[in-house]
């Protein structure tokens, strides 16, 4: 039975350390992780993306440093690990010129910007970009991020999806809401650009926020950017069944069925159908011509990889100083306020859900890094596949130095199989993900904010 072909992202941060922390320094072939902040080196890794037909850049982003480890924040400012961090919504901005299918992948907080100042943004992106913008839904997950948006502490985790709902709603009424179908005339000759009596405001009220309406924006070729999310905790994967078009699993192999099924099961739920959501696997890859060079490649950048800044990172995105714990402490999660879903998924491995401190690095640090020939590589794919994915983000030790060895070496091998496309779909990013049109299918509950406001102008 031939084989569905996989989406491909690459999943970027503009800093000098993202998931695999301390190898900017190095001198190693194909590392630009010191010129994170010089646009030429991220044009050059957009162009090589398109050169191997991946389908998005998805660029990470946060908004203040993670929680102390060792009582301070030095590690992540001596280590460069998430600081400094550019804006991920310039930085996908500044490649709309320089390339021509690949999706742009912006992250963007519910913490950091009002509903209508998001949509004006992302719609004037998705217009300039001919429908290529994607949208990576978050709720801020560090207590230094929300200090800097002015709050006294971080939101309760599950109050933060509550807030995320209604922001997300209020997005989706603008951008769906706003305008008619066409509402846009552009007539010269009776010199009508739009028709007044399809434009409306959205008179939206709710616990954080109150938007009148309407959008500013007419209508870009998606009208809502493709929608993303990467929450793994129990309430994060409720949201992202109900909105998310495209979810981030963060889950070793052994773990990523049940996730899925919850994934697909949620969606069903919500009125869409299981295969509404693309559900990406994160996964990082070290490529040889052998197998031996594949390890000792992969053992050279274990070896020069910062694990304190590691350790700093897991444990700064949970809530916790790792630093305080031995390796073997077991390490209490219960009432943790960051991002709990990794170790939720990674404790789920062992006897009544306790994990240590080096039981936790360590599924962090390997369960997600497949090494290899690109046969191997593509041989873990179709495993991967067989549970349930649609896509890889793929992660990177090195920028582009990862993403060379991929689009040289296992794309052509993916592709002898059928699992990764050889020329770009026409169309918005939508319609090259899901070949159904580019707006929001009639499933998803922001389709139904399309012509239901009647508040003339």
């Amino acid at each position: 039975m031939a084989r569905k072909r996989l989406i491909f992202n690459a999943f970027v941060c503009p800093s000098p350390g993202h998931v695999k922390p301390g190898l900017w320094p190095h001198d190693l072939p194909g590392n630009e992780l010191a010129d994170f902040d010089r646009l030429d080196t991220w044009i050059r890794l957009a162009r090589k993306l398109e050169e191997g037909r991946f389908d998005g850049l998805f660029i990470g982003d946060v908004l203040g440093l993670y929680a102390p480890y060792g009582g301070n924040w030095d590690v992540f400012v001596r280590d460069g690990n998430r600081f400094p961090m550019l804006d991920s919504l310039i930085l996908a901005s500044t490649l709309v010129p320089e390339t021509q299918n690949l999706g742009l992948i912006l992250t963007a907080s519910v913490i950091q910007d009002h509903p209508y100042s998001l949509a004006r943004r992302i719609a004037t992106l998705d217009h300039f970009s001919k429908g290529r913008v994607g949208w990576n839904i978050v709720t801020s997950s560090t207590e230094n991020a929300h200090r800097n948006y002015g709050a006294d502490t971080i939101v309760n985790h599950d109050e933060r999806y509550e807030w995320a709902e209604e922001h997300v709603d209020a997005v989706l009424k603008l951008l769906e809401g706003s305008w008619e179908e066409g509402a846009v005339v552009r007539d010269t000759a009776r010199r009508i650009y739009a028709d007044p009596g399809k434009v409306h405001r959205i008179n939206h009220e709710g616990r954080h926020y109150r938007v009148e309406g309407p959008l500013i924006v007419h209508p870009s070729p998606q009208r809502v950017p493709t929608l993303f999310q990467a929450g793994s905790s129990p309430r994060g994967i409720d949201f992202a069944t109900r909105f998310a078009e495209g979810a981030l699993l963060l889950n070793s192999l052994e773990g990523a069925g049940n996730v899925i099924s919850g994934l697909r099961q949620g969606a069903a739920r919500h009125g869409r159908r299981p295969e509404d959501i693309k559900i990406l696997a994160a996964l990082t890859f070290v490529v040889g011509s052998t197998e031996r060079e594949a390890k000792e490649k992969w053992e050279q950048y274990e070896d020069l990889m910062n694990h304190e800044a590691l350790a700093a990172e897991v444990g700064g995105n949970i809530g916790i100083d790792l630093s305080k714990l031995d390796m073997d402490h077991p390490i209490d999660y219960s009432n943790a306020q960051g991002g709990i879903g990794k170790i939720i998924a990674e404790a789920k491995k062992y006897r009544n859900g306790v994990i240590t401190k080096r039981q936790y690095l360590q599924g962090v640090a390997r369960e997600t890094t497949i090494v290899g020939t690109p046969e191997q590589v593509a041989d873990r794919l179709e495993q991967w596949q067989d549970a349930g994915i649609d896509g890889v983000n793929v992660m990177n030790y090195l920028i582009p130095g990862t993403y060379h060895d991929f689009v040289d070496h296992v794309i052509p091998e993916l592709r002898s199989r059928g699992l990764a496309q050889t020329e770009y779909s026409p169309g918005t990013l939508r319609e090259k993900l899901f070949a159904e049109g580019p707006h929001l299918n009639r499933r998803h509950p922001g389709y139904a904010y399309r012509g239901a406001f009647t508040a003339p102008l």
